[in-house]
């Protein structure tokens, strides 16, 4: 899971008539919780059918484009349903509004289901990262990929489970072995050089999956040996800088190059 900045719908979607017809679906016929109709209405609004002709692949693929093609939840690449934050079968007013719509792997949105509990005040103990960074609550460990939170955090431990967050421990274990592997070759002037730059780049590429470790390992390195590792890198190749803004998205209290 990784910060993700939700554009406005006028930015995400500029065909005005698209936008029009899409807001009208938030003042359609009112539908009642678990209504045998929520899935069918939303199935044909994905599917562009009837009425739904080029509004829901539109919406659908401006959802996809700010979560660039990955889940939103685990950074899956090609992300094949559309999430809702506030599940629709319990809250079908929010079906159609687009604050609540985000792109999901058919494993986290199987896993989550319907539960989304709120606490004591009615916020949601899920973390939407359009709205929460999730390094407010996990750390992702550069060892074995696993995602690391506090005991006392109920959001932490309430996304924990509802997306099965250790479920790709081992691709981001990869991710952060091959990355750690370019940037040294990065700062070495041998004739590998050229090359690694540019499969550093692409590492870095904001479509890139399972950047959420590389962005906890940027931002938190684990060990003094680790932060040199990272500020060695970003000296002898400046354009790291620009490579990373997209995304890596330093919180106000955090330095950033370590």
């Amino acid at each position: 899971m990784i910060r993700l900045q939700r554009p406005s719908l006028t930015d995400a979607i500029p065909d005005a008539t698209v936008r029009t017809a899409f807001a009208k679906r938030r003042g359609g016929p009112p539908l009642k919780r678990s209504d045998s109709k929520i899935t069918s209405r939303w199935n044909s609004f994905v599917a562009g059918t009837g009425r739904n002709a080029r509004v829901g692949p539109v919406v659908c693929a401006a959802i996809r484009a700010f979560c660039r093609e990955k889940c939103a939840y685990c950074e899956a690449p090609k992300a094949a349903t559309i999430d809702h934050v506030w599940p629709k079968a319990e809250h079908p007013k929010r079906m159609f509004d687009w604050d609540n719509l985000i792109a999901a792997c058919r494993d986290c949105n199987s896993s989550k289901r319907s539960s989304f509990p709120l606490d004591d005040q009615g916020v949601p103990l899920q973390i939407d990262p359009t709205r929460v960074d999730p390094l407010e609550h996990f750390r992702w460990n550069h060892v074995t990929g696993e995602c690391e939170y506090g005991p006392q955090d109920p959001r932490a431990r309430h996304t924990f489970r509802a997306f099965d967050l250790n479920r790709l421990a081992l691709e981001r274990v990869r991710k952060l072995a091959n990355l750690r592997v370019l940037l040294a070759l990065a700062v070495d002037p041998g004739a590998s050089r050229r090359e690694a730059l540019d499969r550093l780049r692409g590492e870095l590429d904001a479509g890139c999956p399972y950047l959420c470790i590389v962005r906890s390992y940027f931002l938190y390195p684990p060990n003094d040996d680790e932060r040199r590792r990272v500020r060695a890198a970003v000296a002898a190749v400046p354009d790291i800088l620009r490579w990373v803004e997209p995304w890596l998205l330093p919180p106000p209290n955090v330095a950033w190059p370590p």
